[in-house]
């Protein structure tokens, strides 16, 4: 087995290699059992498959993949403990990236980028923030995001420059350890 796995995805369809292995998933009915040589599984939600999963070490890799458009599209989302990594495509602008996220739990900290909803190939916002189980009710629990202590947030305008506005944050590059 090699050490990379790439996974494209296609207007109708998944594409996995591999060294000299290819597999294409055109079903999420009907996954050919060869996707385990990849090392790769799909994942269900109430018997329907939404998608796949990878483990690599400590590292969840979920891959939420969406056929009911035109075309498939796709999250992708990665956790370790205490850490989560999400992006989100948009399948109705040409599966054109919409949001990345990132958030430590040990800090209780994160950040997001949004890109401009009508191109989607200019971010928009950056800001801090951090998303938490807040409380259970019953057996739902109920999940919000909740700006940090040293909250930030800056906006571009449709050119992609900074909106002059009071200065909310900082961001500052350290040597943290």
């Amino acid at each position: 087995m090699g050490n990379t796995i790439q996974i494209q995805l296609l207007s109708n369809s998944i594409l996995l290699k591999e060294d000299s292995k290819t597999l294409e998933i055109v079903s999420l009915k009907n996954i050919p059992d060869k996707i385990r040589e990849f090392s790769i599984g799909p994942y269900s939600i109430d018997s329907i498959v939404r998608g796949f999963i990878i483990y690599a070490g400590k590292r969840d890799i979920k891959i939420d993949i969406s056929t009911y458009m035109k075309n498939w599209s796709w999250e992708i989302v990665i956790k370790e403990p205490n850490q989560y990594f999400f992006i989100d495509y948009n399948p109705v602008r040409k599966n054109r990236m919409e949001n990345i996220m990132m958030q430590n739990d040990n800090l209780k900290h994160g950040m997001s980028i949004s890109m401009t909803f009508k191109s989607l190939k200019k971010i928009w916002l950056l800001e801090a923030g951090y998303i938490d189980v807040t409380r259970n009710i019953n057996t739902s629990s109920l999940i919000r995001g909740i700006p940090p202590e040293n909250y930030y947030s800056y906006t571009y305008n449709k050119a992609g420059k900074l909106k002059k506005k009071k200065i909310v944050g900082e961001i500052n590059l350290c040597d943290c350890k």
